[in-house]
């Protein structure tokens, strides 16, 4: 007759309380290990994403601009207060080139070229859901017959001249704001708690203290030549490294010299 030792008989109900303690303690290590590589990579994407949507305008610009030699592409074929403004601003212009307005309506830029990150607000919002704002100011106007367009041999520093770059208006209902256009010279109203002008997220005046930057604490930025790259909201606005505002990215030719 076999018989069977006491000592080696074993419950198999489940995993004893300090073998699922060892079991979530690595799960929590693996966790802590991984979870900011995800962040990391994600972060990353969505820069990635704004940099193309930004390589994307930038190809939209050369073709119009070849299609219209010797000028710079203007902010809008009128003035920025005219009645008939929508439907002659910069978007506008380069939609033929890239369909970047939203099928639904004239005035929204097309979702597929959002910053990833930007706020989303409604649609009904139209001219205010564009989170990336023109150069107007100095890349210039058509408004017949006072034409203000800028040639493209004006343009003294070119890798140096902002043409788009990630933009917030914070006038309304900070930190939500809305969107903007373009993006105002950092010497118009920085500061001014009621100034309805945008600029970049992420510079510390006024009310650009409640919007915080996008990526990573930096905003994109297509330059006037094309190449993209990223800069904290205080080093746009700040251009010199200084406390005061300047125009040094702005500029064509930057009264007080090179950026």
């Amino acid at each position: 007759m076999l018989r069977l030792s006491r000592g080696r008989i074993r419950s198999s109900a489940g995993f004893t309380l300090i073998e699922l303690l060892v079991v979530i303690a690595i799960i929590a290590i693996l966790a802590a290990i991984l979870f900011p590589v995800f962040a990391k990579a994600r972060s990353r994407a969505q820069m990635t994403t704004c940099s193309s949507n930004l390589n994307q305008f930038g190809k939209g610009f050369a073709m119009y601009e070849s299609d219209y030699p010797d000028f710079a592409m203007p902010g809008a074929m009128t003035d920025l207060w005219a009645t008939d403004f929508y439907g002659k601003d910069w978007v506008s212009m380069v939609n033929p080139y890239l369909k970047a307005l939203a099928k639904s309506t004239t005035w929204s830029l097309d979702e597929n070229l959002f910053c990833p990150v930007a706020p989303k607000l409604p649609a009904t919002m139209k001219d205010l859901r564009r989170p990336y704002g023109y150069n107007y100011y100095y890349l210039g106007y058509h408004n017949p017959p006072t034409a203000k367009l800028v040639p493209i041999s004006r343009v003294k520093f070119p890798t140096q001249t902002i043409r788009i770059c990630e933009v917030w208006n914070f006038k309304d209902n900070p930190p939500t704001g809305q969107g903007s256009l373009y993006i105002y010279p950092p010497t118009s109203g920085v500061g001014n708690p009621s100034a309805n002008w945008a600029y970049p997220p992420g510079f510390h005046s006024g009310k650009g203290a409640n919007a915080p930057a996008r990526l990573k604490g930096q905003n994109n930025i297509l330059w006037f030549d094309g190449h993209i790259s990223a800069m904290t909201g205080d080093k746009i606005v700040y251009a010199r490294g200084g406390t005061t505002p300047d125009n040094a990215y702005f500029e064509l030719d930057p009264v007080k010299g090179k950026p």
